[in-house]
C-alpha cells in the first residue's frame, strides 16, 4: 500500500488505532460534523457578497481592477442547489455500501487524516492471507472474519466521510459557479444570454485554474485542505512515531478549525499569507478583507449578545465559584434564553464550530475585560487574545495534548485513564444512547484503596503493597469509566452527587429519545436560586467534601449516601438561614462564616452517624450495621493513630486532596 510516495503494510498499530479512531464516533458527532461544514459553506457566501460590496465600493473610489462581482453569491447558492439530486444519490449509494460492508470513495484528504485503505482487512494479516492462499478452509474464515469486522467497526467513520463527501461535492460545485461567473464578466461578455451560456460551458468544462480553485475551496469549506509549511512538518512528526496520533489524532481537521477562525480576526493581519492576499489585489484581496469583515460582525453581534447576558464564556477556575456555577445549572459556552418567569433555558454550543470560535471568544472577552481599567487600550487587547487562547485550550485536542504532557512531567494518569476508557468499541454510540437512557453522571473517581492496601503491605512490604493498591484504585476508576458508557450498566455505579447531595444530570431537552441521542447541545434549565446567588456575593466557601471520614478513605457508595444525607441537611438549614430576619442586614463577612460553618456541620453530623457504633445505621431489612466495614475502619483508624501517638490535631493534617469532578 502506497503512502504519500512510500511503501509500507498497514499493520497490527493501523489496525488498533482505526479501530479506536472509529470508536470515538457517536451519532452527536455526526450532526457536529454536518453542521460545521453548514456553518462553513454559510460563511463563504456571505462574505463572497461582502467582497462584492467591498469590489463596488473601491470601483467608486476609481479603482479599475478586476475582483470579485455581484451575483457571485448567487451563483454559488445556485450551484448548491443544483448538486442537490447527485448528492442525494451518491449519499444513497455510499449509505448502502456501508450497511452491505463495501468500500466507500473518499478524497485523499479528509477529516480521519486517513489514506482511504482500511486498515482491518484480512490482507494486512500475513498468516491468515498465506493460509487462504494455500487453501485453508480455515484460514479463509478467518480471513473473512477480520474483512467483516473491519467493516462493521469503521462504519461510523465510514458515515462520517460520506457526509463531508456531499458537503464537499456541493462546495465544489458552488466554486465552479462563482468563478464560471466571474470570469464570463471579466470575458466583458453583456448579452445577459450569451453570459448564461458561457457560465454553463465553464462549469461542464472548467478550466485547469476553475478545476483546481474549486477543488481547494471545497476542501476549505469542509475544513480537509492540505496543512501549510509548518503543519506538514508536525505530521511529518506525526508520520515518524506514529503513536503520537494518539495525543493528536485530528490534527489535520483542528489545525484547518483554527486557520478558519483565525482568518476572520485582527490577529489576522499578522499571518503572512493574509498579508499576501491583502498584497494581491484583485479578488484575493477582496475577500480577504471580507472575511475580516464577517469575522468582525460575528463577533459584535455575539459581543452585543454577551453584554446583555445572553452569552456565557469559561465556567470559573475557583472550585468553589465553579461547583456554585454549575449547581446554578449553567454551561460554559452556552447561550442562555430568558422567560418571563424568571427562569431561563441554557444551550451549550461549545461543540458548533466554527461559530462556537466567535461567541466562546467574545462571552470571555466581556468577563475578563469587565475586570480591566476604563480606557487601557493594551490591556483590552491582551483580554481579547487571552480570550482566544482560552478557547482554543478548552477544546478537546488542547486538554489531552495538556494531559499527555503531565503524564510525562508530573505522573498525572488522568490522559492515560481516558484514553484507556475510550477503548470500547462503539464507544461513541453507547456514550450517545447511554446519556439518553440514563441523563445522570456516575461516579467513577472515588475508590478505597484501603481494601487490600494492608494484607498487600504485610504480603509486599510498605512501598510495594501501597503501589499495587494505588495500581488496583487506577484500574478500577478506569473499568468504571468504561461502565459508565454502556447503557443499562451505568446504573449499577453511584450517581455523582453536588455538595448539596442533588444528582448531576447532563440533559438534551427533548422528550422524544431519538432526538436526545442526535442532539449534540446540551440544554438545562436555570431557575432563581437566592441561596446561590448569596453563596456568590459572599464568596462562600461551599464545596464538595474530600472522600473521607475519620481519615479513612470512603467507597463510591459511602461517599454517595454521606453526600446525600450530608449536603441536603446542609442545605435545608441554610435555605432556612437565607430566610430568617436579619439576614439581608448581617455583614458579608458574617454572612460567609455562617454559611460555611452551618455547611461543615451538618457533614459533620452525617459522618457521626454514618460512623456511629452506639446507634448505627441498618440495612432497610435492619438486621445488620449498614456501614458496618466503615465503623471498623474508622475504629482501627483510631488506634492506629493512638497507637503512634498522634493528637487529634495531627489527625486534622491526613487529608486528601478534594476531588475535581
Amino acid at each position: 500500500f502506497k503512502v504519500y510516495g512510500e511503501e509500507r503494510r498497514l499493520g497490527g498499530f493501523d489496525m488498533a488505532f482505526e479501530a479506536w479512531i472509529n470508536s470515538l464516533f457517536g451519532f452527536k458527532t455526526q450532526v457536529v460534523n454536518g453542521l460545521g461544514s453548514v456553518i462553513s459553506m454559510s460563511f463563504q457566501v456571505a462574505e463572497t457578497q461582502i467582497a462584492a460590496g467591498i469590489r463596488n465600493v473601491k470601483r467608486e473610489f476609481g479603482a479599475t481592477g478586476k475582483g470579485v462581482e455581484q451575483g457571485e453569491a448567487f451563483e454559488m447558492l445556485y450551484g448548491i442547489l443544483m448538486t442537490a439530486p447527485d448528492n442525494i444519490r451518491a449519499l444513497s449509494k455510499n449509505v448502502l455500501n456501508i450497511v452491505t460492508g463495501k468500500e466507500i470513495t473518499t478524497s485523499r484528504f479528509n477529516k480521519l487524516d486517513a489514506t482511504g485503505v482500511r486498515a482491518i482487512r484480512g490482507d494486512n494479516v500475513p498468516k491468515l492471507a498465506a493460509m487462504k492462499e494455500s487453501g485453508s478452509r480455515t484460514g479463509n474464515v478467518l480471513y473473512q472474519g477480520v474483512d467483516i469486522a473491519g467493516h462493521f467497526l469503521t462504519s461510523m467513520g465510514k458515515g462520517l466521510l460520506t457526509v463531508d463527501e456531499v458537503f464537499k461535492f456541493a462546495a465544489y460545485q458552488a466554486a465552479k459557479h462563482r468563478l464560471a461567473y466571474r470570469t464570463a464578466i471579466e470575458e466583458g461578455i453583456t448579452d445577459p444570454v450569451a453570459r448564461e451560456l458561457r457560465i454553463r460551458q465553464l462549469v461542464n468544462e472548467p478550466s485547469n485554474k476553475i478545476e483546481a480553485d474549486s477543488k481547494e475551496f471545497a476542501r476549505l469549506a469542509t475544513f480537509t485542505n492540505e496543512a501549510g509549511e509548518i503543519g506538514q512538518a508536525f505530521q511529518a512528526l506525526l508520520k515518524a512515531a506514529p503513536a503520537a496520533k494518539i495525543v493528536v489524532p485530528f490534527f489535520n481537521v483542528l489545525n484547518n478549525i483554527a486557520k478558519f477562525t483565525g482568518s476572520r480576526t485582527p490577529l489576522a493581519v499578522f499571518s503572512r499569507n493574509i498579508r499576501m492576499d491583502l498584497a494581491a489585489g484583485g479578488a484575493r484581496a477582496d475577500l480577504a478583507q471580507a472575511r475580516l469583515a464577517s469575522g468582525a460582525m460575528a463577533s459584535l453581534g455575539f459581543l452585543a449578545l454577551a453584554m446583555g447576558g445572553g452569552l456565557v464564556g469559561s465556567e470559573p477556575t475557583n472550585k468553589a465559584h465553579k461547583e456554585s456555577f454549575r449547581r446554578k445549572k449553567k454551561q460554559p459556552f452556552s447561550m442562555e434564553f430568558r422567560h418571563e418567569d424568571g427562569s431561563r433555558t441554557s444551550i451549550s454550543i461549545n461543540r458548533l464550530e466554527p461559530a462556537a470560535f466567535f461567541a466562546a471568544v467574545m462571552a470571555d472577552f466581556v468577563k475578563i475585560s469587565g475586570e480591566l481599567e476604563e480606557g487601557e487600550l493594551d490591556t483590552f487587547i491582551g483580554a481579547y487574545t487571552l480570550a482566544i487562547s482560552k478557547h482554543f485550550l478548552s477544546q478537546t485536542f488542547a486538554t489531552g495534548i495538556a494531559d499527555f504532557m503531565n503524564a510525562g512531567i508530573a505522573g498525572d494518569d488522568r490522559w492515560l485513564k481516558n484514553l484507556a476508557s475510550s477503548t470500547l468499541p462503539f464507544n461513541g454510540i453507547m456514550s450517545d444512547i447511554e446519556k439518553t437512557i440514563d441523563p445522570a453522571l456516575r461516579d467513577t473517581k472515588t475508590f478505597d484503596r484501603t481494601i487490600l492496601q494492608d494484607a498487600l503491605i504485610e504480603q509486599l512490604g510498605e512501598n510495594e503493597g501501597k503501589s499495587l493498591a494505588k495500581s488496583l484504585e487506577e484500574l478500577v476508576q478506569i473499568l468504571g469509566r468504561l461502565k459508565s458508557r454502556v447503557p443499562e450498566f451505568s446504573e449499577d455505579l453511584p450517581a455523582r452527587l453536588d455538595a448539596f447531595g442533588e444528582v448531576i444530570t447532563t440533559e438534551y431537552g427533548f422528550e422524544n429519545p431519538i432526538i436526545n441521542t442526535l442532539n449534540p447541545f446540551a440544554m438545562s434549565t436555570i431557575v432563581p436560586n437566592s441561596l446561590e446567588d448569596w453563596i456568590t456575593q459572599v464568596k462562600a466557601n461551599i464545596v464538595t467534601p474530600e472522600p473521607q471520614i475519620r481519615g479513612v478513605m470512603l467507597t463510591p457508595e459511602e461517599f454517595h449516601d454521606w453526600k446525600k444525607m450530608g449536603g441536603r441537611a446542609a442545605k435545608r438549614e441554610l435555605l432556612k438561614m437565607i430566610a430568617s430576619p436579619g439576614w439581608r442586614t448581617t455583614k458579608d463577612h458574617i454572612k460567609k462564616a455562617k454559611l460555611e460553618k452551618r455547611f461543615a456541620q451538618e457533614y459533620e453530623k452525617a459522618a457521626q452517624k454514618m460512623s456511629s457504633e452506639s446507634d448505627p445505621i441498618m440495612d432497610t431489612g435492619g438486621k445488620s450495621r449498614k456501614y458496618s466495614a466503615l465503623i471498623k475502619a474508622v475504629r482501627r483508624e483510631k488506634e492506629k493513630k493512638i497507637k503512634n501517638g498522634q493528637t487529634a490535631d495531627d489527625r486534622k493534617k491526613l487529608t486528601l486532596k478534594p476531588l475535581d469532578f
